[in-house]
């Protein structure tokens, strides 16, 4: 079969089952635990995309998650696997944020963690996370050969 790459019925990898069992063993799979469940991501992601603003003067960093609170949530509003994905990625992009200010090993497994949970969740995120961690890579690298060369 094809397991742990995907469900047999739905074909969706096994993460966002996984993700969603210990939420609904505590909350029920009916309308109250997907709701929750669908609030409580959107308010994480919300979360990592302030961290993720970072960048934007500090007056206007509340617009990226008004933006997704808004926006993003109305564009598909039920509960799928590709929010999860989407956290997990996003996630690991802040976690890389800091990896690159302050590397560490932690920090490195941090990033690494969140994108093979995102990769169980929706194979596409994690070739994303490839993509993510390979730019970082050779970014980081220049960076510090440019320090390397007027040093």
């Amino acid at each position: 079969g094809e397991w742990p790459y995907r469900h047999w019925n739905t074909h969706h990898p096994w993460g966002a089952h996984a993700q969603s069992a210990l939420w609904f063993s505590i909350f029920g799979p009916g309308q109250f635990g997907t709701r929750s469940l669908m609030i409580f991501v959107a308010l994480l992601q919300a979360a990592v995309i302030y961290g993720l603003s970072r960048p934007i003067a500090a007056g206007w960093r509340w617009l990226p998650c008004l933006l997704w609170l808004v926006l993003g949530i109305q564009d598909f509003p039920v509960l799928s696997y590709h929010w999860l994905a989407v956290f997990w990625f996003s996630l690991a992009a802040l976690l890389a944020q800091h990896w690159l200010r302050a590397p560490s090993p932690r920090g490195a497994a941090a990033c690494g963690a969140c994108l093979a949970v995102a990769g169980t969740t929706l194979q596409s995120e994690a070739l994303a996370g490839i993509l993510l961690l390979t730019l970082l890579a050779a970014g980081w690298r220049l960076q510090h050969r440019h320090r390397a060369v007027q040093g």
